[in-house]
């Protein structure tokens, strides 16, 4: 069992590895078995998304381009997996293309294969919390919700919200505090729908606003950057009940 989750009980976590090179796909899957850690890997790009779509679905993904990220955003089933994008390129704007691309995180060659194994543990650990934590109950302030429900509640009354609202609102719940780009959120919540445009995220963000009433301003605005959910909330702190 993996040391990462003791109280878990659960098994190690299924990675995908979509890399072209095999001499560097071998080296992970080398690198990960060590851990005790299951990998297949697929040195074809359109195969390896092929794969990540199919049963048993994969924990986590590491990549080498935001494209593949892009791909794999798209499809509702590989929507919520967790992706690493493991690049050759290092500079500051080919990792904001990766982020927004969708990808959770960004490690650059030549790369420490301690610190990767930590984010790559990190990143499977968070994974499983989300996945605990979307069966129940969030409480921040003045806002009530359930993720996995199209059923929000504002100071104890109910409030009418869409599917895509809510994707929007837990999003970006997740993500409190960290600022989150219009790109970010049009690939989280839009990648797979070929008729909308980028303004889609302001007119839903105004629109989920307007429904959450006094509890509005937990969704602020990052002038020039985008939007973040408060970190703090301004009735109790946050809760989280089963």
């Amino acid at each position: 069992m993996d040391s990462t989750f003791p109280c878990c009980g659960l098994p190690p976590g299924l990675i995908l590895i979509i890399e072209p090179d095999q001499g560097a796909a071998d080296q992970l899957v080398q690198m990960l078995a060590t851990e005790g850690y299951q990998s297949k890997v697929a040195v074809n790009c359109q195969i390896g998304v092929e794969i990540a779509r199919q049963a048993p679905l994969p924990d986590l993904v590491i990549i080498s381009t935001p494209e593949v990220c892009q791909k794999l955003r798209r499809y509702a089933v590989t929507h919520e997996i967790r992706i690493l994008i493991l690049s050759d390129r290092s500079e500051e704007g080919q990792r904001i293309l990766g982020f927004a691309s969708g990808c959770d995180d960004y490690v650059a060659r030549p790369y420490s294969p301690s610190e990767l194994m930590c984010r790559i543990k990190t990143l499977l650990r968070r994974g499983r919390k989300n996945a605990i934590a979307s069966t129940q109950e969030i409480v921040f302030g003045r806002l009530r919700f359930y993720p996995t429900q199209n059923q929000v509640w504002v100071d104890n009354k109910s409030v009418n919200i869409t599917t895509i609202e809510m994707r929007l609102l837990n999003h970006l719940f997740e993500h409190r505090g960290i600022v989150q780009s219009r790109e970010v959120l049009f690939f989280a919540i839009w990648a797979n729908a070929s008729d909308v445009k980028i303004r889609v995220v302001d007119t839903t963000i105004k629109r989920l606003r307007a429904k959450l009433g006094k509890a509005r301003g937990y969704i602020e605005t990052v002038r020039d950057l985008g939007y973040k959910f408060s970190a703090t909330a301004d009735v109790t702190q946050l809760k989280v009940s089963s």
